[in-house]
């Protein structure tokens, strides 16, 4: 998940340029070469990423959905053992 923040503010909008780049074999070996020769051990995540996982997570884990918005406010995780009727 990366927000994509960005803003390109060119003299000239090219709706083709991904057409023409993506066809051009210098472009692409050029592309490969530098992946290649890239010296770095791991990505880089930046504090946006962190918190849009965070949140991706939050919204999709059931269980600490239930935890935080049931277990905790009806006061379950204070008692010594969980009542049953």
């Amino acid at each position: 998940m990366i927000p994509f923040n960005a803003d390109f503010n060119g003299e000239k909008n090219d709706p083709n340029i991904k057409e023409v780049y993506l066809k051009d074999k210098a472009v692409l070996e050029y592309v490969l070469k530098t992946a290649i020769e890239l010296d770095f051990t791991h990505f880089i995540e930046p504090e946006a990423v962190k918190k849009e996982i965070a949140k991706y997570r939050r919204a999709n884990d059931f269980i600490e959905g239930f935890i935080n918005d049931e277990y905790i406010p009806s006061g379950y995780h204070e008692l010594g053992k969980v009542p049953n009727n």
